[in-house]
């Protein structure tokens, strides 16, 4: 908990700035020296990665190293509002409530402008779409960006299939036309996928993607997918 009380015990994590430091560090240890560096990170650690890109870059401007990105399962998209419901922790047409990660943000950190660009619908910082093609936040020109992710992320379309409501599709039909609505929001939820990567690939420079017919969030640390 995030408790703002001097009579119970409270506990802040601060990644930006342990990143910054970590990284401010490494600067005289070697990382000035390298011809490449290569930042990597999954699902919430990808979309650090992308925030994280613009400054690391300013930060190796003087050792002349290339830098490079690959983000693993990391492209959120706000499909029946679930970056709402995950991060902000409210809908996008309900604006009487507060909570979730978003507001933890906007309240405790002034300078995050990327989170506070909601102007695509979503607040900038967790949509990888958004980052990779406005130039004031993420310097696509300059960095290689490599994008794996899954069509069917279940980490977001759980959210649509644990709402199914058999009451939607009417008693009559019972568990077959509840199956018609679980195959019709994960078509849907697929097209969205694609639609959203097929505007990004024609307007940010040097990315590379691979995207798999998975329903899977994570590839790239510890998953069922290693055997």
């Amino acid at each position: 908990s995030f408790l703002n009380t001097s009579t119970q015990l409270s506990f802040v994590f601060r990644g930006q700035a342990i990143y910054r430091g970590a990284l401010q560090q490494l600067l005289g240890k070697g990382l000035n020296d390298s011809s490449t560096v290569t930042l990597v990170g999954s699902s919430a650690g990808g979309v650090g990665v992308v925030n994280h890109a613009n400054w690391t870059l300013q930060l190796l401007q003087d050792s002349g190293a290339n830098l490079s990105v690959i983000a693993d399962s990391s492209w959120f998209i706000n499909f029946q509002d679930n970056v709402y419901k995950l991060f902000v922790g409210l809908s996008s047409n309900d604006n009487t409530q507060s909570g979730g990660v978003f507001s933890i943000i906007t309240a405790t950190d002034t300078s995050s402008v990327t989170c506070k660009d909601i102007t695509r619908g979503t607040p900038c910082c967790f949509s990888a779409f958004c980052m990779l093609s406005t130039p004031e936040y993420y310097p696509s020109k300059d960095v290689s960006t490599f994008m794996l992710f899954g069509l069917y992320d279940v980490y977001l379309l759980a959210e649509s299939l644990i709402g199914l409501n058999i009451s939607e599709v009417g008693q009559k039909n019972g568990g077959a036309g509840l199956a018609v609505k679980f195959i019709q929001t994960v078509s849907e939820y697929g097209g969205a996928m694609n639609d959203s990567l097929s505007v990004s690939s024609h307007s940010v420079a040097r990315l590379s993607y691979y995207v798999t017919q998975c329903f899977q969030h994570i590839y790239l640390v510890t998953s069922t997918l290693w055997g």
